[in-house]
């Protein structure tokens, strides 16, 4: 596999409906300025936090919003939430979410993503977070029509088809 789309879950903040992406990694749930303006929750501006990005960046968060209330699949649970300027989602919900809600993942064969969460009470909810032949999964870096062209290209040629200047001689972007 090349890539694999993030689970994602629809439900709510308070009462504003969200799709909220799951980073199994994010050690924090954090929400976009734009989705806390939106919401109009109140916030503990007297934090000094900075989060590291996965690009080494650091931001300040700009607050939290402690125990605010988030629903998924009928699932009800309390969350603390980062608020950060250019957020590149409105809700990421990280570990601690996973964790209050036990979330466990399962994928599949055909590329789904199928994930159970569970409340306080013992209910649980089980739900497809990642469609099956989603098309963010990719299991090549590009068409196999294309990269077959390529390989027949590249041996007449005698140039290796892993060239870092791949746009500068006619290979074609994957973007």
């Amino acid at each position: 596999m090349y890539a694999c789309a993030s689970p994602k879950y629809k439900g709510h903040v308070e009462e504003t409906e969200f799709e909220m992406l799951i980073d199994s990694e994010a050690e924090l749930c954090l929400m976009s300025k734009e989705g806390f303006e939106e919401l109009d929750l109140p916030i503990d501006l007297a934090v000094d936090w900075s989060v590291g990005a996965a690009n080494n960046q650091m931001m300040k968060a700009y607050g939290i919003c402690h125990d605010i209330e988030v629903t998924i699949g009928g699932i009800v649970t309390r969350c603390r939430f980062f608020i950060l300027e250019n957020l590149s989602q409105d809700i990421i919900l990280g570990r601690p979410l996973e964790r209050l809600v036990r979330a466990k993942h399962d994928n599949r064969d055909d590329g789904s993503c199928y994930t159970t969460i569970h409340d306080e009470r013992g209910n649980s909810v089980t739900f497809c977070s990642v469609q099956a032949h989603y098309e963010r999964n990719r299991s090549e870096a590009r068409p196999t029509k294309v990269y077959e062209k390529l390989e027949g290209k590249d041996k007449k040629e005698g140039r290796s088809h892993h060239s870092r200047n791949s746009k500068e001689k006619g290979y074609p972007s994957d973007a």
